[in-house]
């Protein structure tokens, strides 16, 4: 339209003044159309900047409170094994080796039963694929996982953890409103 009207001026044998007056007025438009865009462009790329924070700092505190409750539940392993040493001795002090191995092998039971799971060599992958396993059972929504993803990767942790966490936890958010909600992630290196 800017362009249009300048045209039009310089057909019309309009006086100078007027055609200078108008084409300044069309550069101030013009200048201020592209300053305009240039803050849009700013403040949309401040906004993205602030929503990666946010995501990183969701995923630091994810990460902060699954290292909390690992560090309780090792704190909870080291005061019972007290207790389960304390009973193996009294077994092994009266020689009863029999009741000795069957406390043992129930043990190693419950232990096996307890174990974290595992579901790739990668332990960033590994950390958040626990966590969102653990959120979906929270939430009651089944959660399958099959992954072939190595340790060592071109992307370094940090920016895995961003990709990752955030596609985990978009898709944890897309299923929770839905009637028969799950979460099934496969995952491998191409």
């Amino acid at each position: 339209t800017v362009y249009i009207s300048a045209l039009s001026f310089s057909v019309w044998q309009a006086d100078v003044w007027i055609r200078l007056a108008v084409s300044g007025i069309l550069m101030i438009l013009i200048s201020s159309a592209y300053l305009v865009a240039a803050r849009v462009i700013s403040l949309m790329g401040r906004e993205q900047a602030a929503r990666e924070t946010e995501i990183q700092r969701k995923l630091l505190e994810s990460r902060l409170t699954a290292e909390r409750e690992f560090g309780a539940q090792a704190k909870a392993y080291r005061h019972d094994i007290r207790h389960h040493i304390a009973l193996l001795d009294d077994y092994i002090t009266r020689q009863e080796y029999a009741r000795a191995k069957d406390y043992l092998l129930q043990y190693q039971a419950q232990l096996d039963s307890a174990a974290l799971d595992s579901y790739c060599d990668n332990h960033v992958a590994d950390a958040l694929l626990r966590l969102t396993a653990r959120r979906c059972k929270e939430e009651g929504i089944p959660f399958s996982v099959q992954t072939a993803i190595p340790q060592e990767m071109s992307v370094n942790g940090p920016e895995f953890a961003i990709v990752l966490g955030n596609i985990l936890e978009n898709a944890r958010e897309a299923v929770q409103g839905l009637e028969n909600p799950q979460l099934s992630v496969a995952a491998w290196i191409r």
